[in-house]
């Protein structure tokens, strides 16, 4: 997969698609649409327009901007979108970091679309504004090479160099972006080959064919249970360290904008939890309420897309379908389980 596609936009799709602690699922086509449409589309193309038309208009050279008083929809749109990735990632949500950094690009794309400086090449006042539209479009482009850093480290230095940057991200750090305009005027920028190239229809049909489907050997393999192996052995006084309690579950709905979570209250006898838990695809929330669950009542609690979980439900994953462990009849909550 790296060789066909790039570290980067392999890392840039698993951490866009999949939220840090979950299992998620890939396909080919779902990583060329994200190539072609995030990418190519939208980061590859704003760079690659924003060089063309600083070497056009401003001899390649990062023009002096007319005025820094204007424009300040644009740049409070970038401090709360770096506020809001700085809160992100205390969540560990790096897929919705990756989100809110593309709303910027977004925001950059709809900045050049506004001004159209194609149009304002075409009058000496015009011209002014220009050197301004440019000026903060380079600084937009700066900002979100240092965002995207953590997450595709090889770009963002691509970035870099074709902005002309010499000062290593590193050293610019987040606390560049705290005030707007670190990007000196004057500085002559080295356009390059396409970020992202785009992967036209016939290549990416191409690739996906190549994927071969399992054969009837495999098919039928894979509709036996998989057993996994047994763990290492443990000393009982381990085992006692995790404290299994009784629980009944009294709420149950799903989290928006996932389709394998659940948020999950459980009266465990001396109080409620509110536990998330990877069930949706096999339990509807109704199915839930009143059902004797087991819980590991002593797990430090995580966030999950937001959500924080204050423990975590026993189940057997037979073949991808989601069982939750449980009793012949019903017993009281906060009974330990051993």
């Amino acid at each position: 997969l790296v060789n066909q596609f790039g570290v980067d936009a392999i890392r840039y799709f698993l951490l866009r698609e999949v939220p840090f602690g979950l299992d998620g699922d890939f396909s080919h086509k779902a990583l060329i649409g994200r190539i072609n449409s995030d990418l190519a589309n939208n980061l590859g193309n704003l760079l690659n327009r924003t060089m063309s038309m600083i070497k056009r208009y401003h001899d390649q050279v990062i023009p002096e901007p007319a005025s820094r008083d204007e424009d300040a929809d644009l740049k409070n749109e970038f401090q709360r979108g770096i506020d809001a990735v700085k809160k992100l990632y205390s969540d560990l949500a790096y897929n919705k970091i990756l989100e809110r950094i593309w709303l910027l690009v977004d925001a950059t794309n709809k900045y050049i679309d506004t001004n159209s400086p194609w149009n304002l090449i075409k009058s000496e006042s015009g011209k002014q504004r220009l050197a301004t539209v440019m000026y903060n479009t380079a600084e937009c482009i700066r900002s979100i090479s240092i965002l995207i850093y953590p997450f595709m480290p090889k770009s963002a230095e691509t970035i870099m160099e074709q902005l002309g940057v010499e000062t290593s991200i590193e050293e610019q750090g987040l606390e560049s972006l705290q005030a707007w305009g670190n990007i000196k005027p004057g500085i002559k920028i080295q356009p390059g080959s396409q970020l992202f190239p785009r992967i036209d229809d016939e290549d990416a049909e191409k690739i996906i064919n190549s994927v071969e489907p399992p054969n009837d050997k495999d098919q039928k393999k894979s509709s036996l249970t998989e057993i996994e192996g047994i763990c290492d052995q443990v000393l009982i006084d381990d085992f006692m360290k995790v404290d299994l309690r009784t629980g009944k579950i009294i709420e149950a709905e799903n989290i928006k904008k996932s389709k394998k979570l659940l948020k999950l209250k459980v009266d465990i006898g001396t109080e409620v939890r509110q536990v998330v838990a990877g069930i949706a695809e096999c339990y509807e929330p109704n199915q839930l309420i009143n059902r004797a669950i087991i819980l590991v009542a002593n797990l430090k609690p995580v966030k999950l897309m937001g959500v924080e979980s204050q423990g975590m439900l026993l189940a057997a994953n037979n073949n991808g379908q989601i069982m939750l462990a449980g009793f012949d009849s019903t017993p009281s909550q906060g009974i330990r389980v051993r």
